[in-house]
C-alpha cells in the first residue's frame, strides 16, 4: 500500500507542481497555453505578491469570524460532468448530499479561523437541466444560509486579488 500525506505546498514543491500542470496540459492536449517555467511558478505562488495577496485577503476577509472565504467556482471538486463521462447519470439528490456534505465539513472546519476553500465543477448541460437545477437551487440556497460565506465567480475572484495586489510595475 502506498503512504499517502496532504499537506501544505511549500516552496520546495514547485517543481513536482509544475510538472503536475504540465502532464495535466498534455493530457487536455493544451501544452501551447502552459507557457510558464517552474520558476515563474515558484514566485506566483510562494513569492512577495503572493505573500501580499495572502495578507491582504485575511485582513480583509477574516475579521475575526470563524468563516470567511467560500468559493463556488469552475474548479473541479465534485465534477458532474467528468461523471456523466464516465457513464454515471448521477441522481441530482445524490450530488446535492455530496455537496451539501462538502460544504458542512469545510464549514466546520472553518471554525479554526482558517478559511477553507469549496469549489465545484458545473457543466451547464448538465446541471442545467430541468430535473438537476433544483439541486443547484438548494445548495445555493443552503450555502447562503450561513454566515460568512463569500460565494464569488473566477471573475469576482481575479477582481479581488487584482485590487488587492496590483501588478507589478511594467507588466
Amino acid at each position: 500500500m502506498v503512504d499517502v500525506s496532504i499537506r501544505p505546498a511549500v516552496p520546495g514543491d514547485a517543481a513536482a507542481i509544475h510538472a503536475l500542470i504540465r502532464e495535466l496540459a498534455e493530457y487536455e492536449r493544451l501544452t501551447t497555453l502552459c507557457t510558464g517555467s517552474t520558476a515563474e511558478l515558484a514566485d506566483a505562488l510562494f513569492g512577495e505578491r503572493a505573500r501580499a495577496m495572502h495578507k491582504e485577503l485575511n485582513e480583509r476577509y477574516n475579521d475575526g469570524s470563524r468563516y470567511r472565504l467560500h468559493y463556488v467556482t469552475a474548479r473541479q471538486a465534485y465534477n458532474i460532468a467528468k461523471a456523466a463521462e464516465a457513464g454515471h447519470d448521477g441522481d441530482p439528490s445524490q450530488w446535492l448530499d455530496y455537496a451539501v456534505d462538502t460544504f458542512d465539513r469545510l464549514y466546520e472546519e472553518g471554525a479554526d479561523g482558517h478559511p477553507r476553500l469549496m469549489s465545484l465543477g458545473l457543466h451547464l448541460r448538465i446541471i442545467g437541466r430541468p430535473g438537476r437545477i433544483g439541486a443547484l437551487e438548494k445548495l445555493i440556497a443552503h450555502v447562503q444560509a450561513r454566515p460568512d460565506v463569500w460565494c464569488a465567480s473566477r471573475l469576482e475572484i481575479a477582481q479581488a486579488f487584482a485590487a488587492a495586489v496590483p501588478a507589478p510595475e511594467g507588466l
